[in-house]
């Protein structure tokens, strides 16, 4: 039937190792509906429908492996969160006063529901699944690993922001950090992305760059400037790339293939993890009235490309984040899981989907176009020197982040070689700067 060629299945040499791993299941869907969908609303049920009905998950593809979400523990929470603040999310049968939950952040848009075994049960599944996304990348399970349902980006240790009650993004970091010793984070949900940057503001083991709006008044009003490069040994290692209002697909495209491409080429590492919000989208609800961004769900799975394409031999881990436009966040992801397969399958984004909605429950959420995949123009992706249409501003932030990464990466390649004499070696550690003589110890999650 036409079903069939919604996707044309991986040949019988494809089925030997998944390469791709998408973290889901309909009992996880359920709880995402359950917890955040006083601000997602149903966004999650048109994904699954999409990822069902365009051959995800029921023509599932050779090198396409689907694993449901398992629970975090308490101890795993504890790796990046307080445990006061943990306890006050798990505790559902007290009452704490209002001064105690301002200081959290648990008021306004992260307000304690009133089942917050609901909330507790969502923290714990959202944490674990970014986890385990990790977790297959750490363990050989392929190369690239998804969790649209994670990204919430904005967490504090303590304290909750921006809908965000628990930092998956850290936590996955972390984990990854077990392994890898050079992780890149990239954010292009339209809001700064906070608690990733000060999670991470005095390391040099991950480094992050976030491309967001930076005006008065759009959220977060505290943190974004391009200003805030890092502290103490993590100098350098923070870049903030605000973007302005209504900003096209092609901009958007042409500044984020800059910034990857030199990034990629200088820092060189081993993993990336990227934040896929949806809220940059034109006429996102929530957003535009703020002046946000004109792009569009190809924009964002064309950086979702481009990310597979710099990571062939390298790890990627793709988060969710941002999106209250129901349907166009369900379109962005279905497009953006294809774009994240084209590493293993090219063709799978631009070829190998439908360029229609194809029939299903919820068709009618997509009109009046019902359309899939739109065509893009042909960005050049092998001519990343090609900087004339950049701003100014921007592409001197990402320069002079390269130029300094550059400069620490000589000075490192400079130190000697420690197979000396015993006292030798002393004296040589004596005279290194105290940055490169810390070893840090990090728990195991």
């Amino acid at each position: 039937g036409t079903t069939s060629i919604y996707l044309t299945m991986a040949v019988e040499n494809e089925r030997n190792a998944a390469r791709v791993t998408l973290l889901h299941s309909k009992g996880y869907t359920q709880v995402l509906i359950e917890a955040m969908g006083y601000i997602h609303q149903d966004r999650d049920t048109l994904l699954d429908s999409l990822l069902y009905y365009c051959g995800f998950l029921r023509s599932t593809p050779g090198f396409f492996r689907i694993v449901s979400p398992r629970k975090a523990s308490r101890k795993q929470l504890e790796c990046f969160h307080k445990k006061h603040y943990l306890d006050v999310l798990e505790q559902h049968e007290i009452d704490h006063p209002l001064a105690l939950l301002e200081l959290l952040g648990l008021v306004e848009d992260c307000a304690l529901p009133d089942n917050r075994l609901v909330l507790w049960k969502y923290c714990q599944y959202v944490a674990g699944a970014s986890i385990q996304a990790a977790d297959s990348l750490v363990n050989g399970q392929g190369n690239v690993a998804i969790h649209w349902g994670g990204g919430r980006h904005h967490a504090r240790p303590s304290q909750a922001g921006g809908f965000c009650f628990i930092n998956d993004a850290c936590l996955a970091i972390e984990r990854l950090l077990l392994k890898y010793h050079r992780i890149l984070y990239l954010d292009i949900d339209i809001h700064h992305g906070d608690g990733v940057q000060q999670a991470f503001y005095e390391r040099q083991d991950v480094i992050t760059v976030s491309f967001h709006r930076y005006t008065p008044g759009f959220y977060p009003c505290s943190s974004g400037s391009p200003k805030e490069r890092g502290r103490n040994d993590g100098v350098g290692y923070n870049l903030n790339l605000p973007i302005p209002a209504f900003c096209d697909n092609s901009t958007f495209v042409q500044h984020f293939q800059y910034a990857l491409h030199q990034l990629m080429e200088v820092y060189d590492p081993e993993a990336v993890v990227l934040c896929v919000g949806a809220d940059g989208l034109h006429n996102d609800p929530l957003i535009m009235e703020q002046k946000g961004w004109n792009l569009t769900p190809e924009g964002l799975a064309e950086c979702v490309q481009l990310a597979g394409l710099y990571c062939r031999n390298k790890k990627l881990l793709l988060l969710g984040g941002g999106g209250y436009d129901p349907a166009q966040t369900a379109r962005t992801h279905l497009l953006c899981t294809a774009a994240a397969c084209e590493g293993v399958r090219p063709g799978m984004l631009k070829h190998e989907l439908p360029r229609d909605i194809p029939r299903h429950p919820h068709f009618g959420r997509y009109g009046p176009d019902f359309v899939l995949y739109q065509p893009q123009e042909d960005y050049n992706h092998d001519n990343n020197d090609d900087s004339r249409l950049l701003d100014k501003e921007l592409k001197e932030s990402i320069d002079l982040a390269v130029l300094y990464l550059q400069q620490q990466k000589q000075q490192q390649q400079r130190v000697p070689d420690f197979a000396l004499d015993p006292d030798e070696n002393i004296r040589l550690m004596e005279n290194l700067p105290q940055k490169r003589r810390r070893k840090r110890t990090r728990k195991k999650c």
